[in-house]
């Protein structure tokens, strides 16, 4: 009973600072954190926005260079006004800003590029290509790109899925090309799998333990959507 009421009187004491807390200005708390304040508050006042400046020049400069190879009879200008595309534009800018990744931005504007100049099929889903992006990291983007550059140069190969995996070279790839340790190596690709584009083989196969992978029907739709772009080879070298 007495370890509960430590507990409750804890709580109260935290919660009292916390209320404390809420009538202070984020820079007199900031300045508080030892060694770091500074830089901290450096980034909140000037770097924050600089970066953001950056990221949305960045994604609208892609999108120049994707349209200037495209004729301009083929932009749909009247689509540009729609409150759909205000919803895409809103999305890619968003997910552009919220990580430094140039592969996640470039992507982003191909699929801005690609929904104003292509005939927009049903076989693709640029507004949840956007969503699905937005959710990777730096990292995973790069990881998410060297897996598909690796199985597209096996995707002739005629044997099974593990076979395929396995020859694709993919964990060598980005142990390589991304500087991920071997023991990350699961964690990345399970944090990838989250979001519908790989999935590991699962299933009793003879002396099969897991840790191979497939890319799905969703990636190479998104990948070929992309690849229609006419800055596609910026992407997939």
């Amino acid at each position: 009973m007495s370890n509960k009421k430590n507990d409750f009187y804890h709580l109260m004491a935290e919660k009292g600072k916390l209320e404390k807390v809420y009538t202070t200005g984020i820079k007199a708390i900031v300045a508080g954190i030892p060694t770091i304040g500074a830089s901290i508050d450096a980034i909140i006042s000037s770097k924050q926005a600089e970066y953001k400046d950056k990221r949305i020049k960045e994604l609208f400069y892609f999108l120049k260079a994707s349209l200037d190879k495209v004729e301009k009879s083929k932009i749909d200008k009247e689509w540009v006004e729609s409150e759909a595309f205000y919803d895409l534009l809103s999305a890619a800018i968003e997910s552009s800003i919220k990580s430094r990744s140039t592969e996640k931005t470039k992507m982003n504007s191909m699929i801005l590029s690609n929904v104003l100049t292509i005939e927009n099929s049903r076989d693709y889903r640029p507004e949840e290509y956007l969503a699905i992006l937005s959710e990777l990291t730096t990292l995973e983007c790069k990881v998410l790109l060297v897996v598909y550059n690796r199985f597209q140069a096996v995707q002739e190969e005629n044997i099974n899925d593990i076979e395929l995996s396995r020859k694709a070279g993919w964990k060598e790839a980005i142990i390589a090309e991304c500087g991920v340790d071997k023991e990350d190596l699961d964690f990345v690709m399970k944090r990838l799998e989250r979001t519908g584009l790989v999935k590991e083989i699962t299933g009793a196969r003879l002396s099969y333990t897991g840790g191979e992978y497939y890319i799905t029907g969703t990636l190479k739709k998104l990948m070929g959507y992309l690849k229609l772009n006419p800055i596609a080879e910026e992407i997939f070298q």
